[in-house]
Formats: structure tokens, C-alpha cells, sequence
């Protein structure tokens, strides 16, 4: 029988919840067919926000020096996020520390790939 919209939006969102505790957990095979459900959309989502929350930290190290190191509280996910960030701006980045401990520092050194784009 057809569905009510409750029980459908109900089913969206136990669909959501699985399939982001699948794609956290890591070792769990999802269908492709889940695969292109909402929750790459939402994972698209927050690596724009998180992108957007760094990138004005970034350009006022890129315009005018300095360092910045990032919170501990960072996911790994987020961490990489702002690596690309930084690569993309030119940045130098590394991540120090081990577990709940690593630290991604960003500074104005000038990075050898982008060392050339800046003398051309």
C-alpha cells in the first residue's frame, strides 16, 4: 500500500541515520543504490561549511603572514578538509600530535609547488 508522508519521512530519516553511521564506521559495504541517497548530498554539505569556516583564517595568513595552529577537537575529516584548503591556497600545512591530540598548523611559508607559481 502507498505510504503516509509521516511514514515516509519517517523511513528518509532512519535512512539518513544508517547510512551515515555506515559511512563513519568504515566497515560496512553500502549498496550503490543507498550510496546515491540524501546523505552524500548532506556529507557535500559539510565539507562546504567546514571549507567556508577556514577559509578567511587561511587568506589573512596568505595576505599577511603568520601561523595558525587548529584546534584538537578537529575530526580527521575536517583536518583534511583544511589541508586541501591550505594547499589550494598556497599554504604551508602539517598535522603534529597523535589521537585526540593531532593539531593541523598552517603558516605563510611558501610551499615548493607553489613556489613556482608565484616567480611566473
Amino acid at each position: 500500500g502507498d505510504y503516509a508522508d509521516s511514514e515516509l519521512q519517517d523511513l528518509h530519516a532512519f535512512l539518513d541515520l544508517l547510512l551515515h553511521r555506515c559511512a563513519n564506521d568504515g566497515n560496512m559495504l553500502i549498496p550503490s543504490y543507498l550510496q546515491e541517497h540524501r546523505f552524500t548530498n548532506v556529507a557535500a554539505t559539510r565539507r562546504r561549511t567546514i571549507e567556508a569556516e577556514f577559509r578567511p583564517h587561511f587568506h589573512r595568513i596568505a595576505d599577511h603572514g603568520g601561523r595558525l595552529i587548529l584546534s584538537a577537537s578537529l575530526d580527521s575529516e575536517s583536518r583534511k578538509i583544511g589541508h586541501d584548503v591550505a594547499e589550494e591556497l598556497g599554504l604551508k600545512h602539517e598535522s603534529f600530535g597523535e589521537g585526540f591530540d593531532r593539531r593541523l598548523h598552517i603558516s605563510a611559508e611558501i610551499t615548493p609547488e607553489h613556489e613556482g607559481q608565484l616567480r611566473s
